[in-house]
């Protein structure tokens, strides 16, 4: 696998680096700093012995001018597998809104899988949860790419929106909750899908929840139980930015307390 790992002067946590030297062991990353520093500052420096560590093949680049542009020409230009920024703190206002912070702008134009590692929770004795409904074959490729890699089960969780629940109470249908989870934890698609990953060599689960989707999964992947949150990225235009402020992948990468695993 090839990485692209952007590092700023603020340092990763050093469970998250270990997570991504375990995936990066044996492939090839291009360590990204943007700065005017005219040597690596100490986190750069952590975070190369770190992965050189782990086994990996690390190429160092310096660059300069605006982050988010670099990162995402660097990730189309060397057609990386997967593209690894650090969540932090977001900058308030309208400008924020308008423009993103250097993750939102990542996350939201970047053509390639990109990871966005928070906090210092260690992947051991944690899940990863897949948020997308439909997970496309890629999807569940690199989810079990990454599960292998750090020894993480994987929990499938549908989300069944409340107003499901309304139509069929006026009608002839009325199933308990304990029913209408049992149902949709039967439904083939999402057998399909935990099979698939079966038979990709990972441990999974699924999870019924019901209400409105990105409250649910907000809720889920903020239970405790997770160290990573997949989804899928969904880009918004200028109108939709100024109007709402965010998307649903967004509010994701914004909310859960853990880190996030965005792909198109």
């Amino acid at each position: 696998m090839k990485l692209l790992v952007a590092v700023s002067s603020k340092p990763y946590a050093p469970a998250t680096l270990d997570a991504v030297g375990r995936l990066a062991a044996g492939g090839d990353v291009t360590l990204l700093h943007v700065g005017d520093a005219a040597a690596p500052p100490p986190a750069v420096q952590e975070a190369l012995e770190r992965l050189r560590e782990a086994g990996a093949s690390v190429t160092l680049v310096m660059a300069s001018g605006d982050p988010a542009k670099a990162i995402l020409e660097r990730a189309r230009g060397e057609k990386a597998d997967l593209v690894v920024v650090r969540a932090h703190d977001r900058h308030p206002g309208l400008l924020r809104r308008v423009f993103g912070d250097t993750v939102e702008k990542v996350v939201e134009s970047c053509d390639r899988p990109v990871l966005a590692l928070r906090g210092d929770a260690s992947p051991v004795g944690r899940r990863i949860l897949l948020a997308g409904g439909r997970p496309s074959p890629r999807m569940l490729d690199v989810t079990a790419t990454l599960a292998k890699a750090v020894g993480s089960p994987v929990t499938l969780v549908h989300v069944r929106p409340a107003e499901d629940e309304q139509v069929f109470g006026m009608g002839h249908f009325q199933a308990s909750a304990g029913q209408a989870a049992q149902a949709t934890l039967e439904d083939p698609a999402i057998q399909r899908n935990a099979e698939a990953l079966r038979q990709r060599g990972v441990e999974v689960e699924a999870r019924f929840r019901e209400g409105l989707v990105e409250s649910e999964i907000l809720d889920e992947a903020n239970s405790g139980r997770y160290w990573l949150v997949v989804a899928r990225a969904r880009p918004v235009g200028l109108l939709h930015r100024l109007v709402l402020g965010h998307s649903f992948t967004e509010d994701v990468a914004r909310h859960v307390a853990t880190s996030v695993l965005l792909l198109r």
